[in-house]
């Protein structure tokens, strides 16, 4: 099934719900007001629910219980707040996968986003995009799950699994595209920011020569260490895999990143 096919699928790319439409007009606004982003939130109860229950997380917890919208906002920020509520969203936006299949997304993605930031305060670049870019970047990994459960099952049963750093690479050679399209291509229809969708559609191969690129490069790297944390890759391997090219582009000495650790593991 060519690209064009799969995205003109019934439900292929589900729409974003009104929560989502109303959060992307901050995203258009450089100091997006504070109550506005509390109140486009908390016009969806259950979005409301589920923000709490991950602030409360171990993923997230600070020491205390949080127990509004707005200590959310507070503790958490407004760009990662806006981030993780569109992330849950996407997540949930396909309630037929298994739920241990959405919960390894989940996982992943959050690491890789919580190292984006950290890779783009390194290398000075936009940290807020870097975060939400890094969220999403696997994002049409369930769109094509729904939309072509034999193929991805043929992928899983090899050794290119859900996370394998080949990925990308074995759904292009089966496919002719990855979940970097297809991602972009969801992107698009929520109306995310043209930065968010350049991340996603490039970070798999991103330009090194190209500025505005930087951030693809960016979750391209934190996505390869995502990996190979949920992978639990031993650290010797990680220093022999480690992408060099990109890691030089950048300007990262491969210690920093193969020593990082999310802050639920600190």
């Amino acid at each position: 099934m060519d690209l064009n096919t799969l995205l003109s699928q019934p439900n292929a790319l589900p729409s974003a719900p009104q929560a989502v439409a109303e959060l992307m007009k901050t995203f258009q606004e450089e100091d997006a007001h504070f109550d506005d982003i509390v109140d486009c939130i908390e016009a969806d109860p259950v979005i409301v629910a589920k923000l709490l229950r991950l602030a409360n997380s171990s993923m997230f917890y600070r020491g205390r219980p949080v127990e509004s919208t707005n200590e959310a906002v507070r503790m958490l920020g407004q760009t990662k707040v806006r981030s993780l509520v569109i992330g849950l969203i996407a997540r949930d936006s396909f309630p037929a996968l298994p739920e241990h299949i959405l919960n390894q997304f989940w996982s992943f993605s959050t690491t890789c986003a919580e190292l984006s930031r950290y890779i783009a305060g390194e290398v000075k670049s936009d940290e807020d995009a870097a975060y939400t870019g890094g969220l999403l970047h696997m994002i049409g990994e369930l769109v094509m799950r729904v939309g072509l459960p034999r193929q991805m099952a043929t992928l899983d049963s090899s050794r290119s699994g859900l996370l394998s750093l080949a990925r990308g690479q074995a759904e292009m050679a089966l496919l002719g595209y990855s979940y970097a399209e297809v991602g972009a291509a969801l992107a698009r229809q929520w109306q995310l920011p043209e930065r968010i969708v350049r991340i996603i559609e490039r970070h798999r191969q991103p330009d090194l020569n190209d500025a505005a690129d930087v951030n693809a490069a960016v979750v391209h790297m934190a996505s390869w260490r995502a990996r190979a944390l949920e992978l639990e890759t031993p650290e010797d391997d990680q220093i022999r895999l480690y992408p060099i090219a990109m890691g030089k582009a950048l300007g990262l000495e491969p210690v920093k990143i193969v020593r990082w650790v999310p802050a639920s593991a600190r």
